[in-house]
């Protein structure tokens, strides 16, 4: 990203950090100064695309400032230029960054906190653009660049860069997925997991890109992969290429009548995002949830589900129970298992003693059935619980006993 010269050297910058919901609408728009070919990347197609420059700056100071309602609800930051990633900037300068509203959370303690943190000369990557009618740039979104995964996100960003500048489809397609070929083989700490998510982009936009040589190597990492979010990624890579679900997609695409919030959500750029945009969709209500969060279920990542599951709970969605019980057993990943046990324990009633039950008999989940018979604590699950104690298992007939 870069900034336009300015005669006093100081770089003022309005940001205008908006809820992820309306960032995501904003770049559906796309950009006047998007590349003459197609993006082949989520990161291209999204922040890449929309802002008119992006930047590598360091904070150097944070203050907070209070609205005119008299709430504090933006900071005034300054930051130091490291590097132009997109558009043109002298490394040195000084930018002044107006960040207008607060981070969301799912802490009913505290449902907002600040973008920036006071006292941290932290890095991160900025995609701003020119505010209308002055002369202020606007953030539309950041990434963190702290560390060695900050260090894979900056690198990221420059690929991108270098890929938007090739004009022949092809020819970009390529160079596109061989990058994201060496990432996923990498061992950075953020790279792989971009690279399994970019790939599944780039099987919808160009999916005869990829050779039998490539889809046979995605097919073994699919399988063997020792992160579950990769493999989620690379085996909805692999369906694309397959054309398995063409008919599926055709149906579901023709269910969203081009719906915003499940436009948004296809082009959320990472984890984070997504789960900021389902945050939204909780505090939105029950009607909108319905409408919209469990489609994006399978859509998720199994960690991203397991979020999702921790989030329902916090935000009490008992009338959630009944789907959840349903998604047990399509659930493949353990983790993502043994959550639901718990989300039905804490939001579940008498009516769900039975399948809780149920589920004392899978090794895995037994503990967490237990445990969520005794969050239930009728007579009927405290029953289930008595008759689960084992002659061979004392150890955990003494626990039983503790949750009883």
């Amino acid at each position: 990203m870069t900034l336009p010269a300015d005669p006093g050297r100081v770089s003022h910058v309005h940001v205008r950090r908006t809820a992820p919901l309306i960032l995501a609408l904003l770049l559906l728009a796309g950009s006047a100064d998007a590349a003459a070919t197609p993006a082949t990347t989520a990161l291209e197609a999204g922040p890449f695309a929309r802002a008119g420059a992006i930047f590598v700056v360091r904070v150097t100071e944070v203050r907070d400032v209070r609205s005119p309602g008299g709430g504090l609800g933006r900071q005034v930051v300054r930051a130091q230029l490291l590097e132009a990633l997109k558009g043109t900037g002298t490394a040195g300068d000084t930018l002044s960054i107006i960040v207008i509203g607060q981070r969301p959370t799912l802490d009913p303690a505290r449902p907002s906190v600040p973008y920036f943190r006071k006292g941290k000369h932290e890095r991160y990557v900025v995609f701003v653009d020119r505010a209308r009618g002055r002369f202020a740039w606007q953030l539309q979104t950041l990434y963190d660049a702290e560390g060695r995964a900050g260090g894979e996100k900056i690198a990221a960003v420059k690929a991108v860069a270098g890929w938007a500048k090739e004009r022949d489809l092809e020819t970009k397609a390529r160079k596109t997925l061989l990058g994201l070929m060496q990432l996923l083989k990498s061992r950075g700490r953020w790279s792989p997991g971009h690279a399994a998510r970019e790939l599944a982009y780039l099987a919808q936009i160009r999916p005869e890109a990829f050779d039998r040589k490539t889809v046979t190597l995605l097919s073994r990492l699919s399988a063997v992969g020792s992160d579950a979010d990769q493999r989620f990624w690379l085996r909805r890579t692999l369906q694309v290429l397959g054309q398995k679900d063409a008919a599926e997609r055709k149906a579901q695409d023709a269910a969203s009548g081009g719906d915003p919030w499940r436009d948004a959500f296809e082009i959320a750029q990472d984890a984070e995002d997504r789960r900021l945009l389902l945050s939204r969709l909780l505090q939105a209500g029950a009607d909108a949830f319905d409408k919209h969060g469990w489609w994006a279920w399978v859509r998720l990542e199994p960690s991203s589900r397991v979020w999702l599951l921790d989030a329902l709970v916090l935000a009490g969605r008992k009338a959630a129970v009944a789907r959840l019980r349903a998604l047990y057993g399509p659930a493949s990943d353990a983790e993502v298992r043994e959550r639901i046990v718990r989300a039905v324990g804490l939001l579940g009633s008498d009516a769900d003693v039975p399948w809780l039950a149920q589920r004392l008999a899978g090794a895995l989940v037994r503990r967490a059935a237990l445990i969520a018979l005794a969050r239930v604590g009728t007579p009927a699950a405290r029953g289930h619980l008595q008759r689960a104690k084992r002659k061979d298992a004392p150890d955990e007939a003494r626990w039983i006993d503790h949750l009883l």
